[in-house]
């Protein structure tokens, strides 16, 4: 890989306008949350949360931190309809801004406040919409305390709550959230969390049963299909009407189909269909929030918590979908702060390289549990991913590593021009991409890659991002625009490493594309085959027992990344980390940062640009080298 100076000039402005690198903590008002009228512990009149003077935000500022972020849900604040109470956030707001914090809001509207589950609306207030709506889930037909966001109404309420808190709080607000329906404010649909708030029925499953879900879901594919022939043909139904448009059955059945078991093509792209919209659906619900929350408070003071990964990709029906996020909110460079970044390769670079490739500033979160060794593989992911805020939960229990390393912090993500294929159709099928992700996370060891899902290689990211090696480990289903987009790029140059058992078919299981891309190999080599197309190639594990292999795998990726040179025209990397020692590094135009991610001691040689690196790394152990000194950082 030659490191194109254009590459590097590009990402030195973000390392100098990043000037600021703060630390955020939060979770305070929780428990005065967990005993308003909504919370899961409701008591009149409960104060067993007082608000700390100055003195104790200044104390936190001292140790590191910039903000400590306050919860505050609606109905803990609007406590009967039309009467707010913004006492308590003006006295935290007061008593940071005096201990030199800025005051910032983390928001829980989702769940509305008690007295509107009990059938009370505020009277004479021109703000407030005349009815609510209560998603319901489809399996049995039940409402959970989550609005609706297909009704309408559900945005002019949240307009109403920004309106008020811009009002009452002023210039006193920091930062606040886009609000969002799921569990802790984020972007996912209603899950059990009954130690925060009463939520009714609340279960895993699809919360589209009212019926603004229904009628937006037939005006969705009513404007992508046009005629109801056409819908009718790509799906396999017979609806007469387009009232008659419904969801797919098997989940009023509760008998969901996983990836392999899909033998009627036409119901696959019926399912497919359905979950792209039911994802998609909360990601426009946050545009209209975004809009809304816009006319009150400048978009520079609005971020967002998409959800997170749970460690790889979050189960299909919580509808967390990160990439989608990144997308809708370019046009705004929203700061977005996805949870679960425990340091792990596939899934932190799965939302790090949507955010890297749409421009946008993001927060990493954990949701805590992290000894010191997880603590600095997430540091060292982050920094991979071009993070330029760090939250924590437990800030006293990682505040000397999280101000020693915090300077990592920088917007500048890592050099790679290899990528891992994220299978986002299989997923999307309920297909087990487990295997995948940790496969992947096992390759950290000898190269760093980004993640490319399959909306940002619709939207031409191996060509813009001048990746060179991708590395499609699962998933044999995918949109026919992907695999286009995947045999132009392998026909200008790409390296394809392909690990699967099955050649990819598109939704409706045609093989044309595959014919293309995996014709007969003009070259054998340690276990794997070579094929050219065009002016690039395609190198596959045989169809043989070690086509599972580790070592096999790992021998045709090295030989991708780094030793290609004897089978194609491209030029390899040089061998920055072509060795199985269980010490990652990533490479920036001014620093090498390698974390050991083994159990054993580990001395480290690495290579850059005729200079080479030798040091000693402790099992879990950090290091950043200076490649202009050489000085090792610990």
């Amino acid at each position: 890989m030659t490191i194109k100076l254009a590459l590097i000039l590009a990402l030195i402005p973000v390392l100098a306008a990043a000037d600021k690198l703060p630390i955020i903590s939060g979770n305070f008002s929780v428990n005065h949350i967990q005993h308003s009228p909504i919370g899961a512990w409701p008591e009149p009149n409960w104060n067993g949360e007082p608000v700390p003077g100055p003195d104790n935000w200044a104390m936190h500022k001292k140790s590191g931190l910039m903000v400590y972020e306050d919860y505050v849900a609606w109905g803990a604040v609007e406590l009967e309809p039309g009467k707010w109470d913004w006492s308590r956030q003006i006295e935290v707001a007061t008593n940071q801004i005096a201990g030199g914090f800025e005051y910032d809001a983390y928001l829980w509207l989702m769940n509305p406040p008690a007295w509107m589950r009990e059938g009370e609306l505020p009277t004479d207030d021109p703000d407030a919409p005349d009815h609510y709506t209560l998603m319901k889930c489809l399996e049995h037909g039940e409402e959970t305390y989550t609005l609706s966001i297909w009704d309408p109404a559900t945005v002019k309420w949240f307009g109403r709550w920004y309106k008020h808190m811009a009002r009452a709080l002023g210039d006193k607000l920091g930062r606040t959230y886009v609000a969002l329906p799921g569990p802790y404010g984020e972007g996912n649909y209603p899950l059990p969390i009954p130690d925060w708030v009463k939520i009714g029925h609340s279960h895993e499953g699809y919360w589209c049963g009212d019926p603004y879900a229904l009628k937006a879901f037939i005006a969705s594919f009513r404007k992508q299909y046009k005629t109801l022939p056409v819908l009718n043909d790509a799906w396999g139904t017979d609806f007469a009407r387009w009232d008659d448009v419904d969801f797919p059955p098997e989940i009023k059945a509760g008998k969901l189909l996983k990836a392999g078991e899909y033998t009627d093509a036409k119901a696959r792209r019926r399912w497919i269909d359905f979950i792209k919209w039911y994802h998609q659906s909360i990601i426009d619900f946050s545009v209209d929030v975004t809009n809304e929350a816009e006319k009150y408070i400048p978009i520079e003071k609005l971020k967002m918590k998409p959800g997170g990964s749970a460690g790889g990709v979050n189960p299909i029906a919580w509808g967390t979908y990160c990439p989608g996020y990144a997308k809708a909110v370019a046009k705004w460079h929203m700061r977005l702060q996805p949870a679960d970044c425990h340091g792990r390769p596939f899934g932190d670079r799965w939302y790090g390289t949507a955010y890297r490739f749409c421009g946008i500033p993001f927060t990493t979160e954990p949701a805590g549990g992290l000894d010191q060794r997880t603590f600095l593989r997430r540091v060292f992911m982050d920094a991979s991913n071009g993070a330029s805020e760090m939250f924590s939960y437990e800030w006293e229990k990682h505040k000397a590593d999280g101000v020693k390393w915090i300077h990592l912090y920088r917007g500048m993500p890592s050099i790679t021009d290899v990528a891992v294929y994220c299978p986002t159709t299989w997923y999307r099928m309920n297909g087990d991409i487990w295997p995948v992700i940790r496969t992947a996370d096992s390759l950290r060891d000898i190269t760093d890659f980004e993640v490319a899902d399959e909306l940002l290689i619709e939207d031409d990211y191996l060509t813009k991002s001048n990746i060179r090696v991708l590395i499609w480990l699962g998933g044999s289903v995918t949109e026919r625009v992907v695999l286009e987009k995947i045999l132009k790029w392998v026909e200008d140059g790409g390296i394809l490493v392909w690990g699967c058992d099955d050649k990819p078919t598109d939704v409706e299981g045609r093989t044309d594309i595959s014919d293309k891309l995996f014709r007969t190999p003009v070259a054998a080599e340690a276990g794997f085959d070579f094929g050219s197309l065009g002016r690039g190639l395609v190198m596959s594990l045989p169809d043989q027992p070690d086509r599972t292999n580790a070592q096999t795998l790992s021998d045709v990726v090295i030989t991708a990344v780094y030793r290609v040179e004897a089978h194609t025209t491209r030029e390899p990397a040089p061998e920055i980390d072509s060795r199985r020692d269980d010490v990652w590094t990533a490479l920036f135009p001014d620093i090498m940062l390698l974390y050991n991610n083994g159990d054993k001691p580990a001395d480290v040689e690495r290579t850059w640009e005729d200079r080479t690196y030798k040091v000693r790394l402790e099992p879990g152990e950090l290091v950043e080298i200076d490649l202009q000194s050489g000085e090792v950082k610990r």
